[in-house]
């Protein structure tokens, strides 16, 4: 059967206990900045799994396959594996989805450079959780939070697998921050009828919701699902796909709105993919996807949005993907390196099924953030195939 890799199959990551997540993305930066986890392609086992590149020798090898069965001893359909450094750098965790259409989560904790036996979870009745994973998963003091229906939340022990469920008053959409043990949310507004979301922290032992800031936007908590939060979880940034803010990106300083770009003008065609933004310094990084107007192809790319002031800064990364299906940047997400001085993104998940698509094209990029001219690095990914099986 062809299967079509979708929006909704994308997939976040989470940490395990103590060990803090730094970045949630597609790729992922060792805590010494040394190595850089990414998707990739096994073409022997005909299976995505997880790619490390070793930055001082060059050296990229495959890790991990998620060929673990499915709770009914099946191997499933594999939608898409992604991966994450834990900040002790011993460990790795990967997060996948076996059939979309499925309200089932695996996971898997990988020893790295030292002996240890894979942890592997199966999680059941998550509610639409391919959706979920479309945007980075919180996790504090060693739990997992996820929706669990429309005004529910659901908290997953990430040591013990035990799962409880608690209904809320309103809509809660639970939101990874990377800073150390803390999960954030965005919230229906209580009580009013003026235009906004509440951001704050879940209380991971309570389920409590403890306010930070009111964003003043017309944007419905579902509307900010490409939202960036920095470390300290003063800022977002939002990247609008939908409604009259689509093709602009929002800057919110506690809670108020302080600025808005329109990168492309004119009558292009623009999507834009889940941004990230720096662990130090102050800048937001944008995955972009543009058809220009009369083109029937499109470029992917990424705009630098510096929140200190500045001119916005685009490096286009990958030359040409089809133009009637741009929704393929959400799969193109960036992590930035803790130093601030690297980004990775790669290409895996938007070349499966694209015939447009350069086979040179199907990389790890590193984009050189300390070089003016934005220098690259491609690290060749071994090109799915065009259709998949």
């Amino acid at each position: 059967m062809k299967t079509r890799i979708s929006p909704e199959a994308a997939l976040s990551l989470v940490g395990l206990a103590s060990l803090a997540v730094y970045v949630l993305a597609c790729t992922s930066f060792s805590p010494d900045d040394s190595q850089v986890l990414y998707p990739t392609y096994d073409t022997k086992a005909g299976d995505f799994g997880v790619g490390l590149y070793d930055r001082k020798t060059g050296r990229a090898t495959t890790l991990f396959l998620a060929q673990q069965p499915a709770s009914d001893g099946s191997r499933g359909e594999l939608a898409l594996v992604r991966p994450q450094w834990l900040s002790d750098g011993r460990h790795i965790l990967v997060a996948w989805v076996r059939d979309p259409g499925h309200d089932e989560l695996d996971l898997a904790v990988v020893p790295q450079g030292q002996p240890g036996t894979t942890r592997f979870m199966h999680l059941e009745e998550i509610p639409e959780a391919g959706g979920q994973l479309a945007r980075p998963l919180g996790v504090a003091e060693g739990r997992l939070f996820l929706q669990g229906g429309s005004n529910a939340l659901v908290r997953v022990d990430l040591l013990t697998g035990e799962v409880e469920r608690r209904p809320m008053p309103r809509k809660v959409i639970p939101y990874a921050l990377p800073a150390q043990d803390r999960v954030g949310y965005l919230a229906e507004l209580e009580g009013t009828d003026q235009p906004g979301c509440e951001f704050g922290i879940i209380t991971a032992q309570s389920f409590g919701l403890a306010p930070l800031a009111r964003l003043q936007t017309d944007l419905s908590p579902d509307g900010l699902g490409l939202c960036a939060i920095s470390p300290d979880g003063k800022s977002a940034v939002v990247a609008a796909n939908d409604g009259e803010k689509a093709g602009q990106v929002l800057w919110f300083e506690d809670g108020t709105e302080k600025r808005r770009w329109r990168p492309f003008a004119g009558n292009d065609d623009v999507k834009f993919g889940h941004a990230a933004i720096a662990p130090v310094g102050r800048t937001a990084f944008v995955p972009f996807a543009r058809q220009a107007e009369g083109e029937t192809n499109a470029v992917l790319g990424i705009i630098e949005v510096p929140l200190q002031g500045g001119e916005l800064l685009r490096t286009t990364l990958v030359r040409r993907v089809k133009g009637d299906d741009l929704e393929r940047v959400l799969y193109f997400q960036p992590s930035v390196s803790h130093d601030g001085k690297t980004l990775a993104v790669a290409s895996t998940y938007v070349a499966a099924g694209d015939d447009q698509m350069a086979s040179e094209d199907c990389a790890l990029f590193l984009v050189d953030l300390t070089d003016p001219e934005r220098k690259v690095t491609r690290v060749p990914v071994p090109r799915p195939p065009r259709e998949l099986d």
